[in-house]
């Protein structure tokens, strides 16, 4: 065998020990860990990092809403059929701006008055005493409602009834129906009642002896008889009007001239109230008796407050995204002079605000049993914190007890010192 034969065995017996002995090197430094680095294994936790409480800006988020107004439910009054040759407006019960009172007079049409009720049922004929039904009893709980009827709601128009229709009139400045006969339950005349006078005090006849032929042939005569009478309730002159809060918009003139039907006053029902869908992403943004900034688009702002915010509502086919429907409830004085309908956003009421204040990285923020926590480096203890904005992956400190600028918070390892 050549020299130079036995220096090729020779060389690759030496670098297969090579091998052998830093694979050997690599599997045993594989073995050799630190003991922290067991115990975070053993827990599925890494070993931490240290950061620090930091003092910086927080920006409030740009969140919006967009929705539009509605102004409310409308009811209409229209001018009631009337046995005039003309319905004629003589003059008006209430104007502009003002609510729909039950009870006053909303107008006066041909020179006589009609009423707003309040009436869950509406009247569908003319009542008059004697007549019995559930327009009757409509119209006795109404009465009762303004003081002006305390017997028994029964849906008979009695004599109670009709005192308290007269009252009605008499309450406004208003002469009542003239006086009709009661009816019976058919709605035909009421069967006359004879009419009971008290004796006079006479003094006594002498005693004379009668005469047997003279008493079988004296008659008495029959009593006087009579039909009751009551102030009936003409359809024509009672308009039902909603229960709730209700505020004239528009009404018509005085002196104009108009026809059965034709609307005579025009109000609105309700407070005026905000619908805004808000995204996935801004939700929690928005929050249930949180103030809000209205901006009417092209027009003014204002704030209020959000009523609700509804369950997560599917995309409409009008193109709303799906999301989370906000109300927010309006006083009517700051849309008085704004149309129904109008588009509007709606924006947080910090949005756009800047705070300083305490902050720490998002990953330093821990979830145990629920509540939001950090590790103090220095002890390992767990300090319950109260987290608001975040910005570009920072967390602003609300509520943190004991930290201040410069307090050293891991991120990573254990929760506690138990784990420590």
């Amino acid at each position: 065998m050549s020299r130079a034969g036995g220096g090729h065995r020779w060389l690759v017996l030496w670098v297969a020990a090579t091998l052998i002995v830093g694979a050997a090197g690599y599997f045993a430094g594989g073995l050799v860990r630190s003991p922290y680095a067991d115990a975070a294994q053993a827990a599925g936790q890494s070993p931490w990092t240290t950061t620090e409480v930091v003092e910086r800006d927080f920006s409030a988020s740009p969140a919006s809403a967009r929705g539009s107004l509605s102004l409310g439910g409308t009811v209409q009054i229209p001018v009631p059929a009337t046995s005039e040759a003309r319905a004629v407006v003589t003059a008006l019960g209430v104007e502009a701006g003002a609510p729909l009172t039950p009870g006053a007079v909303v107008a006066v049409v041909s020179g006589r008055p009609l009423f707003g009720l309040v009436l869950d049922i509406p009247m569908y004929r003319d009542l008059v005493p004697g007549m019995k039904g559930p327009d009757v009893e409509a119209v006795q709980r109404s009465l009762a409602g303004l003081g002006l009827y305390s017997g028994r709601i029964d849906g008979h128009f009695g004599r109670g009834t009709s005192a308290a229709v007269a009252a009605l009139y008499k309450r406004a400045g208003h002469e009542p129906p003239a006086k009709v006969p009661y009816v019976d339950a058919n709605g035909d005349p009421a069967t006359p009642v004879p009419v009971t006078t008290p004796d006079p005090v006479t003094t006594p006849d002498p005693v004379t002896t009668p005469d047997p032929e003279a008493a079988s042939t004296e008659v008495a005569p029959p009593p006087p008889v009579v039909v009751p009478t009551g102030v009936p309730l003409p359809m024509s002159e009672v308009s039902p009007i909603p229960a709730g809060e209700a505020v004239v918009t528009a009404t018509a003139a005085v002196g104009q001239v108009m026809a059965e039907g034709d609307v005579l006053v025009t109000a609105r029902t309700g407070r005026p109230f905000i619908t805004a869908r808000v995204s996935v992403a801004d939700k929690d943004a928005f929050a249930a008796g949180e103030g809000v900034d209205v901006q009417i688009v092209g027009g003014a702002s204002f704030p209020a407050l959000i009523a609700s915010v509804s369950e997560f509502r599917q995309a409409t086919d009008e193109g709303a995204p799906p999301g989370y429907d906000l109300r927010v409830e309006l006083d009517p004085a700051q849309v008085a002079d704004v149309a129904d309908g109008v588009v509007v956003t709606v924006e947080p009421a910090a949005s756009g605000q800047t705070y300083r204040s305490l902050g720490l990285p998002l990953a330093a923020i821990r979830q145990v049993a629920g509540a939001s926590v950090v590790v103090l480096d220095e002890t390992g203890a767990a300090v319950p914190v109260t987290t608001g904005l975040v910005n570009d992956g920072w967390v602003q400190l609300v509520d943190a007890p004991g930290l201040a600028a410069g307090t050293g918070v891991r991120i990573g390892g254990p929760d506690g010192p138990a784990d420590d």
